[in-house]
């Protein structure tokens, strides 16, 4: 309503003719949005190696986002995407250089569980964090190290487009466990759920993610929820509704 009263006031248009322009704009958008645009751009073979080159990244639409309308459309992209949605618990927070990844769990964008392990870190787990996720040393004792589970968290993830909620913290502890055991970190495409979240809700602080557990494999499965709430355009629920709506 604000818009139309804009076109009349600036345009200083009749009524008659802002409609007319109105229906026409909305019959060209919705032509265009029937329609699949692709850029050929083959040609950097000839110029970066093969192996760098992720073509699936090219089909993702990424941040940042603009509006709500943003949210929504990248929402249903992922959702038709090969995506995965990653989640971690680690030792500690990711300006702690010792912190390191002890449970990492991956689905597919069909809730499918793709990978999700507890991991035994090079040092103790702090009681500080224990009581956030509530893992502790004896749970992860007999757990594989990041050495023994990295060549398969490796071959899932590296050249893929991956979600995560604060997808910053799951960089930074990914790429930080890696260089605490020398290895080489995997080439991720991250998509952020939470600043989608926080465009999609419009408040001035970045939201919590609803239903989250502090349980790597329970959260991917809300950060799913979640992207399936802002590809309805749904408005804004709490966890337990999000969890009530599962079927969305």
């Amino acid at each position: 309503d604000r818009a139309k009263e804009h076109l009349l006031k600036v345009n200083k248009w009749p009524v008659a003719q802002r409609d007319s322009y109105l229906r026409e704009a909305f019959r060209r958008r919705l032509e265009r949005s029937r329609r699949t645009y692709k850029m050929d751009i083959s040609f950097i073979q000839d110029i970066v190696p093969s192996n760098k080159i992720h073509w699936n990244w090219l089909e993702n639409k990424t941040s940042p986002f603009k509006d709500r309308y943003d949210v929504v459309e990248w929402s249903r992209s992922v959702l038709r995407s090969d995506a995965l949605i990653l989640d971690t618990e680690t030792t500690g927070l990711a300006n702690r250089q010792t912190s390191e990844i002890i449970e990492l769990s991956i689905i597919d964008c069909r809730g499918k569980t793709i990978y999700s392990q507890r991991i035994k870190p090079l040092r103790k787990i702090p009681k500080r964090t224990t009581k956030i996720h509530g893992i502790r040393d004896a749970d992860v004792d007999t757990c594989p190290t990041f050495v023994e589970a990295y060549e398969h968290i490796y071959s899932l993830v590296h050249g893929r487009a991956v979600v995560a909620y604060n997808s910053k913290f799951d960089k930074a502890l990914l790429a930080q466990s890696c260089r605490l055991n020398k290895l080489e970190t995997p080439e991720v495409q991250w998509e952020c759920a939470m600043r989608a979240y926080h465009v999609y809700t419009g408040w001035n602080r970045f939201p919590r993610l609803p239903g989250a557990t502090h349980s790597s494999l329970a959260d991917c499965c809300a950060v799913l929820d979640l992207l399936k709430l802002m590809a309805m355009g749904e408005p804004h629920l709490s966890g337990k509704s999000i969890r009530a709506n599962n079927n969305l």
